[in-house]
């Protein structure tokens, strides 16, 4: 499995979906490396804004 490298990345929201959660979310990634992120959840009162598991 290859690394992947989020550098210098935003999420901005032009709408936000009902059914939006996490600004970014990555499961079972051992080689993610995340720097500079910025964004936050659809939803920010319900949902953390990085979820990295």
């Amino acid at each position: 499995m290859a690394d992947a490298v989020l550098r210098d990345c935003e999420v901005a929201w032009t709408q936000r979906p009902a059914d939006g959660r996490h600004a970014l979310y990555a499961e079972n990634c051992p080689g993610l490396t995340n720097r500079d992120f910025r964004g936050e959840a659809a939803h920010p009162s319900r949902q953390d804004p990085v979820v990295v598991s």
